[in-house]
């Protein structure tokens, strides 16, 4: 019985099977798609913050909204 459970152990943890190049496509399309959908969103951010500013302070919140998504494109 041990002998069962121990070698049920080793096949659950077993050899490191490395995963497939369609996994590792689709992962790698979905983080792409994530982070572009992320980037999108800075848009949204930058009318909501200027309508909540005035007129007057509205070039200086897209321009701080743009410094933002460079270096956020950069860093990613």
């Amino acid at each position: 019985m041990a002998a069962c459970l121990l070698g049920s152990v080793a096949v659950a943890y077993g050899a490191d099977v490395p995963p497939s190049t369609e996994k590792i496509a689709l992962n790698t399309v979905w983080v792409l798609v994530a982070g572009a959908l992320v980037m999108f969103m800075q848009n949204g951010f930058a009318m909501v913050e200027t309508g909540f500013t005035t007129a007057k302070n509205a070039c200086n919140i897209i321009m701080k909204n743009l410094m933002d998504f460079a270096f956020g494109s950069v860093i990613f």
